[in-house]
């Protein structure tokens, strides 16, 4: 589990993921359009998981999934055949930062043109403020916590020789100072890009800590 900042308890802990963020607990969400960042997901946010939301806007914990849609950043991800509108699977998080160990074998996977695809996480960098995230107040009472997951991509099974990096951001209505006692929030999550890199330097070259 992630280790809470200082300033607040352990129970009110943040645990692994994304973006672009409304809405309040308790409140289920529409399921997300297709947008211009890499992919949109429903999720719930909570003191020490990330539990991401199913086609039947369902909340599920990991080792569960949730129904991400493809958007029109697709950037690198375009050489893996996805294409915007399209749908996947992710696994929900309730990971610490650091090398995961077991790694999580079908973290993503897509469900149309990229399904020959599977990305691997092993690996969440540590944020500024607690855990992944860094976390910036926005001034006008919300806060966006940003983070990042990388790993490895497989085709069909096999080793492609690539890896990934995906970028995550998810702003909430409340101040920094307050959001850790306001979990959980259900929101619309953004993975907002992402890119696609060599793995032949190393095996994991994506971390820049």
């Amino acid at each position: 589990m992630f280790e809470p900042p200082c300033v607040v308890p352990a129970a009110v802990l943040l645990a692994a993921a994304f973006a672009a963020c409304s809405g309040s607990g308790g409140t289920a969400n529409t399921a997300p359009s297709a947008a211009p960042d890499l992919f949109t997901v429903s999720c719930q946010v909570g003191s020490n998981y990330i539990d991401f939301q199913t086609a039947s806007q369902t909340y599920i914990p990991a080792p569960g999934y949730g129904q991400f849609t493809v958007g029109a950043n697709l950037g690198q991800f375009s050489s893996l055949g996805i294409t915007t509108g399209e749908t996947g699977q992710i696994q929900s998080l309730n990971e610490g930062t650091g090398n995961l160990t077991p790694s999580i074998p079908s973290f993503i996977t897509f469900n149309g043109a990229g399904s020959q695809y599977t990305l691997t996480a092993t690996y969440i960098p540590a944020g500024q403020t607690a855990g992944p995230f860094t976390l910036v107040d926005n001034g006008n009472g919300t806060s966006t916590a940003t983070f990042e997951v990388e790993g490895n991509i497989d085709n069909n099974g096999s080793a492609s020789g690539n890896g990934f990096d995906i970028f995550f951001s998810a702003t909430f209505p409340f101040p920094a100072a307050t959001l850790f006692t306001n979990l959980p929030q259900d929101t619309t999550c953004i993975a907002t890009s992402g890119t696609v890199v060599s793995l032949s330097h190393g095996s994991r070259p994506l971390s820049r800590h």
